[in-house]
């Protein structure tokens, strides 16, 4: 078996290591700097308040890897002022079901978990490496820029993942946001009921 037949029938083989790993920075660097940037801005973000709809507590639902499904009797509900004019909504569809909302956006289990992981990354991957790399300057552009994307995106980042993230990044500010999101977040403001 030639050489060339045998490294495009296995992953890798033929090629250094070395070349292997610049295949892989150069794929994480276009993932980074240009593929995620253009999807993060293909759809409307929900707001922090709506965070429970992405990540359910565990109580009441059922388990499926990645998340819960919620039960039937969940009272999750957006009032009119979700997504629509209340002048053309009528009285009985003031308040329409989360549920529908997130089966319109297509956003089933695997997509919202998908979805948040790839937020999470390029949060973390992304913004958060300007505070370890930067110098003065580019650190207060990247505490604007994280700021206004946690603004934005809060509600898909993996809450943990993200500050553990900060934290060893050193960004003092972007904490402060995150833990201002914290408030939005169902398991974290039960785990602080349990601490107390």
């Amino acid at each position: 078996v030639s050489q060339s037949f045998q490294s495009s029938l296995v992953p890798g083989g033929g090629k250094s290591k070395t070349t292997r790993r610049t295949n892989v920075l150069l794929a994480n660097q276009y993932l980074l700097n240009q593929a995620l940037p253009v999807w993060l801005e293909s759809f409307r973000p929900l707001p922090w308040e709506q965070r429970r709809v992405l990540w359910p507590r565990n109580t009441g639902g059922t388990s499926v890897p990645g998340g819960t499904i919620p039960s039937d009797d969940d009272d999750l509900t957006l009032d009119d002022s979700y997504g629509s004019s209340p002048s053309l909504l009528s009285k009985q569809s003031k308040t329409k079901d989360i549920r529908e909302i997130i089966e319109d956006q297509e956003l089933d289990i695997e997509t919202r978990s998908e979805t948040c992981f790839l937020v999470t990354y390029y949060f973390t991957q992304n913004l958060l490496e300007a505070f370890t790399n930067g110098e003065e300057e580019d650190i207060k552009t990247a505490e604007t820029e994280s700021i206004a994307f946690i603004q934005k995106y809060g509600a898909y980042l993996q809450l943990h993942t993200s500050l553990s993230s900060a934290a060893a990044a050193n960004a003092a500010i972007p904490i402060k946001e995150l833990l201002k999101l914290a408030k939005c977040d169902p398991t974290h403001r039960e785990a602080m009921r349990d601490i107390k």
